[in-house]
Order: C-alpha cells, then structure tokens, then sequence
C-alpha cells in the first residue's frame, strides 16, 4: 500500500492503479480511525468494541449509500449522475 504524501496528485492524474492505492490507504486510516475509537469508547464508557465498530460499519456504509443531507457537500459523480461510490 502506497503512503499518503507529496507528489500523489500527479500520479493520480495518470495512473488508475495509484488512484486504487490512494482509496486503499485512505480506507486503511478510516479504519484504524474506526479500532480507536471503539478502543476510546471502550476505556471510558465500558462500551463493547466489537459492538462499536459494527455500528461504525453499518453507520459509515449506509451514509455512503444514502444521498447527503442538504447543505452537505455532495460526493463525486459519474458520467450518468449517480455517485461513484460502490
């Protein structure tokens, strides 16, 4: 997986596969984002981390999915006009 850092812009522009790397790493931080604060809310509130994250998960997956609430800035779309997420 190739870092996030200087000079990703240009390789973006010209190659598929580091757009691919650049969406792998981003979603390798929001997942680590995702295990520390299930840890977090564990330590403080006693909270279940297995049960946390799978709230994360449900949660981040249906506002992916789910056209953005108004005022929100929208996602990326294709040439048809949907989202480009999966």
């Amino acid at each position: 997986m190739t870092p996030l850092g200087p000079g990703m812009a240009a390789e973006l522009r010209e190659s598929p596969e580091a757009v691919e790397r650049q969406a792998e790493a981003l979603g390798a931080v929001l997942a680590d984002l995702a295990r520390h604060v299930a840890f977090g809310l564990h330590e403080s509130e006693g909270a279940d981390p297995a049960a946390t994250l799978k709230a994360i998960h449900e949660t981040f997956s249906e506002q992916l999915t789910d056209p953005p609430q108004e005022g929100a800035d929208t996602p990326p779309t294709n040439d048809q006009g949907g989202a480009q997420f999966p």
